[in-house]
């Protein structure tokens, strides 16, 4: 991290480069272009399951879920109800 502590010890403004290597910003976002064909492969896949494998699946998903909030709960972060009061928008809740 030399350059940062450069960046405080200068008081220039430390511009970062999207990628190593000579990557883009498009080589490094889940986008079309890196993600597009593995991720249809996949909804083929996902098309093609039983209903009662897809509903194994989605039963095994939410005691995970239940697991991981449990946990996070006595942790002392807010339990499910609380959480999606405190989130703003229709997109973060598309768990």
């Amino acid at each position: 991290m030399e350059s940062v502590d450069d960046s405080k010890q200068s008081g220039k403004a430390l511009v970062l480069k999207p990628g190593i290597d000579d990557s883009t910003l498009k080589d490094l976002t889940f986008n079309e272009y890196c993600w597009g064909e593995k991720t249809h492969k996949y909804m083929v896949s996902v098309k093609n399951l039983t209903k009662e494998a897809f509903n194994e699946i989605c039963d095994q998903a939410k005691q995970l879920f239940k697991s991981t909030w449990k946990a996070a709960e006595r942790a002392g972060l807010p339990s499910v109800e609380v959480a999606q009061k405190l989130v703003q928008g229709r997109r973060a809740l598309l768990v």
